[in-house]
C-alpha cells in the first residue's frame, strides 16, 4: 500500500534585509526567496523531500492590487527555482512603496498561463476528467501584503523578508480501504467519483477553448465545464488491511490511505447522488453515499472516507473532514 502524506500549507520566506531604520526611502532593496515546507505530502504534491525541484511563481504588484510594481513588467511572472541556492528568474528591487505578493505553483511560462495583473490575476488549470493519480496536479496560490501572513508590518525595503504562506486551491476526496472475506488479490486500478445530478456539477477542463482558471487573490476557481464522472488511473494499490482501522484519528489514516482524487471544489444538493466505482482486480464496485443532504468538498480540505470490501460487497463505514490537513470521510460498503 502507498503510505501517503500531505501538505497542509508551503511557507516561502521572502527574505532581504529585515527593518533598518537607517534605510534610504530612496534605496532599491533586491528580494530574495528561500522557500520551506512545513508539512510533507505525497509524491504527487510538493513536500520537504522534493521542494528543492519545485517551480514557484511570484507576481508582484502594488498594495492596492491593482498595478504591477513599479509598473515593471518584469515583476508579472517570475520563477523560484533552486540551483546551489534558489534564485529569482528576475531580480526585484524593493522601494519605498509599499507592495504586495501574490503566487502560485506549478510555475508555468507558457503564454496565456497566467493572466491579469495583482487581485485580477489568475492561473489557467489543467484538470482533465480522468488522470492517472500519481500525476494529478495540487494547485497553490498566496496573497498577501504583510511581511507575515497574520502579521501588520507592510512589505517595502524598509521590510523585504516575508513570510508567505501558500494555501490549496483543490479539494482532496481520499480512501483507507480494508477487506473482510474477500479472497481476490485485491489490486485497485482506478476510482471514479459520479454525480448523478442533472446536471451535473464536477468541474474539468472546457473541450475547445479550456477557461478553467485559479484566482490567486484568494484560490477561487472559475470557467471550465461540468462532468458526470471524474476519475483516477494507473493506482496500483494493494488492500492489505484485513480489519476496520476503527480510528478518526488522520494521523493515523493519512498513512493508510490506498488513493485519492484533486477536484474543484463543489457543493451537491443531493449527496445520494454521488456515487464511487473502485475497480478492484478488473471488477467495478459501485456504492452511493447515503442521505438527500447536501454535501461540500471544500478549498483545502481533505476528506478520507474508510472503505470495506466484504466479499463482493462494497461499502462506507467513515468519513473524516480535516483542513488539508486531514478529513475522515466515513465508511463505505461495496456491494
Amino acid at each position: 500500500m502507498k503510505r501517503i502524506l500531505f501538505i497542509a500549507t508551503l511557507l516561502v520566506s521572502v527574505a532581504g534585509c529585515m527593518k533598518d531604520t537607517n534605510v534610504n526611502p530612496e534605496e532599491k532593496v533586491p528580494l530574495s526567496l528561500t522557500p520551506s515546507i512545513s508539512i510533507e505530502a505525497t509524491k504527487a504534491l510538493i513536500d520537504g523531500t522534493n521542494i528543492e525541484s519545485q517551480q514557484i511563481g511570484i507576481h508582484v504588484s502594488n498594495a492596492a492590487g491593482d498595478a504591477l510594481y513599479d509598473n515593471q513588467a518584469g515583476n508579472n511572472n517570475i520563477s523560484l527555482s533552486y540551483g546551489t541556492s534558489w534564485n529569482l528568474g528576475n531580480t526585484v528591487y524593493l522601494s519605498a512603496s509599499k507592495a504586495k505578493i501574490f503566487a502560485y505553483s506549478p510555475y508555468s511560462a507558457t503564454a496565456g498561463d497566467l493572466t491579469g495583473t495583482g487581485a485580477a490575476t489568475e492561473r489557467l488549470l489543467d484538470i482533465p476528467a480522468s488522470q492517472i493519480m500519481d500525476n494529478q496536479t495540487d494547485y497553490l496560490w498566496a496573497a498577501q501584503d504583510k511581511t507575515t501572513p497574520t502579521g501588520s508590518t507592510d512589505i517595502s525595503n524598509e521590510n523585504a523578508s516575508v513570510e508567505l504562506k501558500l494555501s490549496h486551491s483543490l479539494a482532496q476526496v481520499a480512501f483507507v480501504v480494508w477487506k473482510e472475506n474477500f479472497f481476490g488479490e485485491g489490486v485497485i486500478s482506478q476510482i471514479t467519483i459520479t454525480d448523478n445530478t442533472i446536471p451535473s456539477n464536477l468541474k474539468i477542463n472546457k473541450e475547445d477553448s479550456n477557461d478553467l482558471k485559479m484566482k490567486l487573490a484568494d484560490g477561487s476557481i472559475t470557467g471550465g465545464q461540468t462532468s458526470q464522472t471524474l476519475a483516477v488511473t494507473g493506482i496500483g494499490s494493494t488492500i492489505s488491511l484485513n480489519s476496520d482501522p476503527e480510528t478518526t484519528d488522520t494521523e493515523i489514516l493519512k498513512n493508510l490511505v490506498n488513493a485519492y482524487v484533486l477536484l474543484v471544489p463543489v457543493t451537491i444538493a443531493d449527496k445520494s447522488k454521488i456515487q464511487f466505482t473502485f475497480k478492484i482486480d478488473s471488477k467495478d464496485y459501485i456504492v452511493s453515499l447515503t442521505g438527500a443532504t447536501p454535501i461540500s468538498f471544500a478549498q483545502g480540505n481533505q476528506y478520507i472516507y474508510s472503505v470495506k470490501l466484504s466479499g463482493t460487497a462494497l461499502s462506507i463505514t467513515g468519513v473524516t473532514v480535516t483542513e488539508w490537513t486531514r478529513n475522515y470521510g466515513g465508511p463505505i460498503i461495496i456491494k
